[in-house]
């Protein structure tokens, strides 16, 4: 009976000490709620124009932020050579992916040094969604009108990701790939 003493009162002190630390503090904290993938594209309507996109297309893009801004503009985001069509096989698997819960992690911010990119502009009708990938922090911006109304830090999906954007583009993504590119203006 005496060596079960020890481990009885170990329990037992955890027992007490939770007990005491949730009359104190209240009870434990759940973690936060996971954000629905629509908050990822703006609401509902960035969603439905990510699912039924009818047309993507892809740009190389290098950001250059001079007002310090730590998330750029579309206009900050210079297209490097010309638009490529996304091939109706890669747009489903890239929607897939984007769409998917799993593809990202909730609640968790990061700071991001915006350098290079791929767009991907996808259309639905006469709505449009950009949405810019840098892999160097695993991090996706969404525009509407040019502006950012949403992200999504997709380190799940990372490997996922880079897959379609190296059949995309023909190369995996590298910044001295794109910077060895003069930039272009963005064709509509």
């Amino acid at each position: 009976m005496a060596k079960y003493r020890l481990p009885i009162l170990i329990t037992l002190g955890a027992v007490i000490l939770t007990g005491a630390y949730r009359l104190k503090y209240g009870p434990f904290t759940e973690p936060a709620p996971m954000r629905d993938v629509a908050d990822v594209f703006g609401g509902p309507d960035g969603l439905r124009c990510i699912r039924e996109a009818d047309n993507v297309v892809a740009y190389r893009v290098l950001s250059a932020t001079d007002d310090g801004s730590p998330t750029p503009h579309l206009a900050d985001c210079h297209v490097v050579g010309s638009a490529i069509p996304v091939a109706a096989t890669d747009r489903d698997e890239l929607r897939t992916i984007l769409t998917d819960t799993d593809s990202y992690l909730w609640g968790v911010t990061i700071d991001c040094n915006y350098d290079y990119g791929h767009r991907f502009d996808f259309t639905a009708g006469s709505e449009t969604r950009s949405v810019v990938l840098f892999f160097p922090c695993r991090h996706a911006l969404v525009y509407r009108d040019g502006e950012v109304i949403a992200d999504g830090l997709f380190d799940p999906a990372y490997d996922a990701l880079m897959d379609v954007t190296e059949r995309v583009f023909g190369t995996r993504p590298s910044p001295e790939l794109i910077q060895t590119r003069s930039p272009t203006p963005p064709t509509p």
